[in-house]
């Protein structure tokens, strides 16, 4: 059975900090570390979740530097891949699909990556009719461990 390429967005990173370990999205990146799946990200990816821990943590008056270890952690034990971010020319095609410009190149960069599984908890832009369009299956963290099931099924059944 080949590994599903799973690309993860932003919010993916966001949730598996801020959850417990029973957390879905914490299974993504429990799963890439024991080499079950391929996980990616891209760069823009990277800033936009550093960026958020900053913004959270001066909003609560912490200082980002626990928030930013713990997500350099996490991102160091999951065997996670980084992508290069997407041309702009990828970035305005994928920005005619989804219609919202800061979620272009998330979508871009999936595209460019060839994953099977944009992952993603944005239902608000990352809609059905923007999986049928950019041609990639966008799952969210909650129904990840559903896919994961289903298809371990399906496969050991053919």
């Amino acid at each position: 059975m080949s590994k599903i390429l799973v690309f993860a967005d932003s919010n993916v990173f966001i949730f598996a900090l801020r959850g417990g370990m029973l957390n879905p999205a914490r299974l993504v990146f429990h799963l890439s570390r024991e080499k079950k799946i391929e996980l990616a990200t891209s760069t823009y990816v990277l800033k936009e979740v550093r960026e958020a821990l900053v913004e959270a943590a001066e909003e609560r008056g912490f200082s980002s530097d626990y928030f930013i270890s713990d997500f350099d952690n996490l991102v160091k034990h999951s065997g996670i891949q980084f992508v290069a971010n997407p041309d702009d020319s990828d970035v305005a095609y994928c920005n005619k699909n989804i219609g919202h410009a800061a979620d272009a190149p998330v979508l871009a960069a999936a595209r460019k990556w060839s994953a099977d599984i944009l992952l993603t908890d944005n239902a608000k832009h990352f809609t059905k009719e923007v999986e049928r369009r950019a041609n990639i299956m966008i799952v969210r963290p909650s129904d990840f461990s559903r896919f994961i099931q289903m298809r371990t099924i399906i496969v050991k059944e053919f």
